[in-house]
């Protein structure tokens, strides 16, 4: 997701402007001319008055100028002894510019940069890659909008794209720790990330009432945890690769619980009879169970 910004060394320079060797000469004649064209004061002054001092002739930092570097590349701007020192505008020969602040030929402070396919980053530069505050915008409508450091995405951030957006952490241009996505059609994921996949606990809910709450591995469901249905049945128990797989029980409708076995999503045998429900089995109760009396103490 980061581009670097071409590093162009060498260069041929070519600038007219005035340089601090020429200031300081036309500064030295002027003085000679006042020397000689000093007029005395007059005679009826009778207090000294101290000469004016001599004024002070500082070395000219930054000019303004043009360079033209050997692959096509024009900088426009402020220099400093031939190279990009300050503020100036760098047109790559592909078409990409950077309009900002400049140290010693690396982009450096608050800065620009427009990729040939529209893209735009708006923020902090370091040695001529993003480093601090700021936002990426990609020509598909996707942005970033958080922290860089050495030109990749890492801390708390929001990100957007077509299909939903992610609040959370980013570290190296990954979904990386913990934060929430949602998607377009309300579908939303909050939990643990390891590589921008679904790792770790983690909680998904659906808009037609699903919801799964457990571990996750590689974006699937993988260890323990439980799912309900928009009917209310539920399952806890073991997953692999996103499916039932293991040892488990089934909260049903009518609010009874059997243990049994799954095998690759599809239960193999049941390893209790019906039971009533109890606290330790880690249901969600829900409104839309209806508890038998022969089961539950209501």
């Amino acid at each position: 997701m980061t581009r670097c910004m071409e590093s162009p060394w060498t260069k041929s320079a070519k600038s007219n402007v005035i340089t601090a060797e020429d200031l300081n000469l036309a500064l030295g004649a002027m003085r000679q001319m006042q020397e000689v064209h000093a007029i005395a004061p007059p005679a009826l002054v009778c207090r000294s008055r101290a000469a004016p001092p001599e004024p002070e002739v500082k070395e000219l930092e930054l000019d303004v100028g043009i360079l033209e570097f050997s692959n096509g590349c024009i900088y426009e701007g402020q220099v400093k002894q031939l190279v990009a020192h300050g503020k100036g505008l760098l047109h790559y020969s592909n078409g990409s510019t950077y309009d900002g602040g400049w140290v010693s030929d690396q982009a450096h402070g608050y800065g620009h940069f427009l990729w040939k396919d529209g893209s735009v980053y708006e923020g902090q530069w370091l040695g001529n890659l993003q480093d601090g505050i700021g936002k990426e915008t990609w020509s598909n409508g996707s942005s970033f909008e958080g922290h860089f450091r050495h030109g990749k995405k890492l801390g708390v951030a929001k990100v957007w794209w077509p299909e939903g957006h992610y609040d959370g952490d980013i570290e190296c241009d990954h979904l990386q720790g913990q934060g929430t996505f949602t998607w377009k059609d309300g579908t939303s994921y909050s939990g643990g990330w390891v590589k921008s996949q679904k790792s770790g606990m983690g909680e998904m809910k659906w808009p037609d009432g699903r919801k799964y709450k457990g571990i996750y591995l590689k974006d699937k469901r993988h260890g323990h945890g439980c799912f309900v249905w928009p009917d209310g049945r539920q399952y806890c128990g073991e997953f692999f690769e996103g499916l039932q797989h293991g040892c488990g029980r089934i909260l049903q409708r009518n609010g009874s619980v059997r243990e049994g076995e799954w095998r690759c999503g599809k239960r193999i045998r049941w390893l209790s009879e019906e039971r009533r429900l109890e606290s330790e089995d880690g249901f969600q109760v829900t409104e839309t169970l209806r508890p038998s009396k022969t089961l539950l103490d209501l």
